[in-house]
């Protein structure tokens, strides 16, 4: 056999990094997009806030306990 690294180390190592880059790409978005959750949760909002602004009766609810907190 010959002394170079097999194939599959060599898939694996770039599927590390691979996978790395992933990672650091969600963290950047990840804290992107908390600086701007309000802007981003109002332009969300925005057509359900239309549809709604002429009846009072009518609002946004939570039904779940954690609902509030993962939708913002």
């Amino acid at each position: 056999m010959s002394d170079s690294p097999s194939p599959l180390v060599i898939h694996l190592l770039e599927l590390r990094t691979r996978l790395l880059w992933v990672v650091v790409f969600f963290s950047v978005a990840f804290g992107v997009s908390y600086c701007f959750a309000e802007h981003i949760f109002a332009f969300l909002v925005r057509p359900l806030a239309r549809l709604l602004e002429n009846d009072a009766s009518r609002r946004l609810i939570y039904t779940g306990l954690a609902e509030a907190f993962l939708s913002y």
